[in-house]
């Protein structure tokens, strides 16, 4: 649904549903062990369900020099899949289970600044997801800050970011910040670029079982990706024969009828 207030404003409303379907990994009932102690099986017990997304946007824009959004969404799960964790005897066990009550709440505040006739653009996206299942609550802020300038055919451009965490049952995954730098020439039919990535940071992403049975901490660095080096290149090759084609609209009104029924007042 959109409807514009003006030339400047406006607000859309969208609605997604989406199937929840196992994987066949969270199907079978297996064994694997982890480890010594730790064993993962599926349950062959579990259902699909449906998820129902709801978005609401208003933005507004300035002389198409300034323009601000914000978002609200709304997430939740009939039947959602989830990890569960218990013991069985001196075994802990993962396993999956339905739950009846996921929800993901994100505001987000988006706004662009354009500048010296476009050539200097800044940007900031900012928000928070608030998540809720099985009796868990968890919070999580994220923000995006980029800056791009223009110059004929150059673009140098850079982003700052946190992407927050996203939140599922036992399971929280901190996805970490990050940061680039880039330069980019471009003409009609090709573009080289030279990026840097993860300057000036300890990168990491972790995922954490908050299970009050057996809850842990699992952490993966990427001092390895410091510094990286990425060189881009795209060539646009266009050759043969080529046509001019044109589209005519069709048009039913018939003017000249006695029997065309006017809706003018």
């Amino acid at each position: 649904m959109f409807y514009r207030f003006n030339d400047k404003g406006s607000f859309r409303y969208r609605l997604n549903i989406y199937n929840d379907v196992p994987t066949l990994a969270q199907l079978t009932d297996a064994d694997v062990w982890i480890d010594s102690l730790q064993i993962r099986r599926g349950n062959p017990a579990l259902t699909p369900g449906m998820s129902y997304n709801n978005t609401a946007l208003v933005d507004y824009s300035v002389n198409n020099k300034l323009y601000l959004s914000l978002r609200a969404v709304h997430w939740y799960s009939s039947n959602f899949t989830q990890e569960n964790t218990f013991l069985e005897g001196n075994k802990v066990i993962r396993s999956y289970q339905n739950s009846d009550n996921f929800q993901r709440l994100t505001f987000d505040f988006y706004s662009r600044l354009s500048l010296i006739n476009n050539r200097f653009i800044l940007s900031a996206n900012c928000g928070m997801h608030r998540f809720s299942a099985s009796g868990y609550i968890y919070t999580a802020p994220y923000y995006y800050l980029n800056a791009q300038f223009n110059y004929k055919n150059w673009q140098l451009y850079a982003m700052l970011y946190d992407q927050g965490a996203g939140f599922s049952g036992e399971i929280k995954y901190i996805q970490g910040n990050g940061n680039y730098l880039g330069v980019q020439y471009s003409k009609k039919n090709y573009v080289f670029g030279i990026l840097l990535a993860n300057m000036f940071i300890d990168a990491k992403t972790t995922t954490e079982n908050i299970s009050r049975i057996a809850p842990y901490t699992k952490n993966v660095y990427v001092k390895d990706m410091l510094y990286a080096l990425s060189l881009k290149f795209a060539m646009n090759i266009d050759f043969g024969r080529k046509f001019t084609t044109g589209q005519q609209k069709i048009s039913n009104s018939d003017s000249g009828s006695s029997n065309t029924l006017s809706t003018g007042k």
